[in-house]
């Protein structure tokens, strides 16, 4: 819950500890498990990368699905996302 952060557009997901291929492997389990589309970028530091999902029709996703999970004091969190 805390290894993220919203940029302008998006949801960034601080992912320096996975390779590429693994980040490849979990863009592809979150679209076909869950339809929500996310793209690896490239971070500020070198060979790093962090997944990234866009805010227009993704993020509502992301809420629906983690919404539960969240701890009370995280809720915050899932206010910068809008209601479908």
């Amino acid at each position: 819950m805390v290894d993220a952060g919203f940029t302008g557009s998006g949801l960034k997901l601080y992912t320096k500890a996975f390779t590429k291929n693994e980040l490849n492997l979990l863009a592809e389990a979150l679209d076909k498990n869950f339809s929500i589309k996310a793209t690896i970028h490239k971070s500020s530091i070198e060979k790093q990368q962090t997944l990234y999902i866009s805010k227009k029709k993704q993020l509502p996703l992301v809420r629906d699905l983690v919404q539960e999970s969240m701890h009370p004091t995280m809720m915050y969190k899932l206010n910068n996302i809008n209601p479908k």
